[in-house]
């Protein structure tokens, strides 16, 4: 089918106040030594290919305790969320920075919300940030931060000797079946 359509695009900045989140995971000290471990024994799937610099698990870790992280980041995202939806994720993958290992600047849309949650990070560990609004979140170990999907956000060079381990994912909207009455 061949549709004409007249198309007149605009480049406008607009200025809006978006929603971080930062939760802590109540049971962190006990799965985070699992994850961390279940995230070097994967190893780094990605060759740093992706927007990610660093040593990166494939996209499917949903096994648990991974599924403790993806219920939490649902849980957290469905308590602050502007408007209801009904989550699913999509991706949630393992990261594991080691010195000067970044990650560019990149965002996860059309995700609703992304997270990182942490697992190890040393005190001089390379924080997340958010260039266009001027905001950096210096991580800690059992702390997730989770923001719009659509946002902009990068991690600097890691600057440490130790290594920065984490998990990140996203949260979508469920798609519905063709002919499934949806209930606004």
């Amino acid at each position: 089918m061949d549709i004409e359509v007249e198309v007149e695009s605009f480049e406008l900045e607009f200025k809006e106040t978006l929603l971080v989140i930062r939760a802590v995971l109540p049971n962190h000290l006990e799965i985070n030594p699992i994850l961390e471990q279940m995230i070097r024994e994967r190893g780094d799937q990605m060759s740093h290919e992706t927007n990610a610099k660093c040593d990166m698990t494939d996209w499917a870790m949903f096994m648990p305790p991974f599924d403790q992280i993806c219920n939490f980041s649902i849980a957290v995202a469905m308590k602050y969320s502007p408007k209801e939806f009904a989550p699913i994720i999509h991706e949630c993958w393992g990261l594991v920075y080691r010195e000067d290992q970044l990650t560019v600047a990149h965002d996860h849309w059309p995700a609703i919300w992304s997270f990182c949650y942490y697992i190890n990070v040393p005190d001089d560990g390379a924080p997340i940030i958010f260039p266009d609004a001027d905001f950096t979140f210096q991580p800690k170990n059992g702390t997730m931060v989770i923001f719009p999907g659509h946002v902009k956000h990068s991690v600097p060079p890691h600057k440490s000797k130790a290594d920065r381990v984490a998990v990140a994912g996203n949260i979508h909207q469920l798609c519905y079946p063709s002919g499934t009455e949806v209930l606004a």
